[in-house]
């Protein structure tokens, strides 16, 4: 099995940096993937059925003594993966193999922090943000005149956070404190994972191919409890087998013990939208198919979505507004 992996990256890192500025402050650090491949396209001589994508944006201040007029530091990742394959008719034809088969890999960090003993002088606006987008999709599928099993994995681990913390402080430069202090992490993404069966079916591999070793342990990690399975028993092997893990962090947060004032608002908000759907379809199988069309799609999750403050922070505004919200209606 092939694997293509990309690593875009985007930092900004002040550590230790010392920044005097008259005007404003604009910092931003985008992280950028957009592949759309079939196996036999990713390379010349690569026959890859596994894409890794593990983009990285970060704006780091840590010890770092920074004044100006206004603050923008904008940490964003962004990832259109499209995956698609589609079974052969003139190579996928053993009902006991894989005909198709897409595992998309996507572990991400899009960061902004205030960390250590930072001191953040600002008399306008502070806006320290980070923002993950994701649009991602695994696709296999059966074809007339082929046979074996169709196997489409998404897996995603995507960390977006937005914090202040340490003994880190924003506050006045001179005697004019920040207008509004706003602090946030955004996620918005679409995960759809699909397979389809071939028209001949699958057959019983004996636990030899990616399809039946993921229907035993779909996330590979050495416990078959998650395996997938009816009523009555496991199921060993299917036609179509569609898997998502989906594990996303979306958080900001204070938690520092120095200060934090500003004339106007502290604003800190966390949010998500997900649209994740994971589907198998058998119907390509006929009657007369040596093989079976069972359909299996299992979908696991674990999103977390998280405002707070925390810490021994010393908050000064004329609001403090903190809020989370996970929008997942359509998944």
């Amino acid at each position: 099995m092939g694997l293509y992996i990309a690593v875009p990256e985007a930092i900004i890192d002040l550590t230790g940096a010392t920044i005097l500025a008259t005007g404003d402050v604009d910092l931003t650090a985008d992280a950028t993937a957009d592949v759309t491949a079939t196996p036999g396209s990713i390379g010349s001589l690569l026959d890859a059925n596994l894409i890794t994508v593990l983009p990285e944006a970060r704006i780091e201040f840590d010890g770092t003594t920074l004044e100006a007029a206004s603050l923008s530091a904008n940490s964003s990742v962004t990832a259109s993966l499209a995956f698609q394959d589609t079974a052969d008719e003139t190579e996928d034809t053993d009902p006991a193999a894989d005909a198709a088969i897409t595992l998309l890999v996507l572990d991400g960090d899009s960061t902004t922090a205030v960390e250590g003993n930072s001191v953040l002088s600002v008399a306008g606006e502070v806006r320290l943000a980070a923002s993950s987008t994701l649009n991602l999709s695994s696709q296999a599928d059966g074809a007339p005149d082929t046979a074996g099993g169709t196997l489409a994995v998404t897996e995603v681990q995507m960390r977006t956070a937005t914090y202040v913390a340490d003994s880190a402080s924003i506050g006045a430069l001179g005697i004019d404190d920040p207008d509004n202090v706003n602090i946030s992490a955004t996620l918005t993404s679409t995960v759809s994972t699909a397979a389809t069966s071939t028209a001949g079916g699958a057959d019983d591999g004996g636990g030899a191919n990616r399809s039946e070793q993921r229907l035993a342990d779909p996330n590979e990690d050495g416990n078959d409890g998650d395996r997938a399975e009816t009523s009555d028993d496991s199921v060993g092997f299917a036609g179509a087998f569609a898997y998502t893990d989906y594990r996303p962090l979306t958080e900001a947060y204070i938690t520092t013990s120095g200060s934090v004032a500003t004339t106007g608002d502290i604003n800190l908000s966390a949010t998500a939208t997900d649209d994740v759907s994971t589907s198998a379809d058998g119907s390509n199988t006929g009657a007369g198919a040596g093989g079976v069309g069972v359909a299996v799609a299992i979908g696991a999750s674990k999103v977390q979505t998280l405002a707070y403050l925390g810490g021994s922070a010393n908050l000064a505004a004329s609001a403090i507004n903190v809020s989370a919200a996970l929008n997942a209606g359509n998944s």
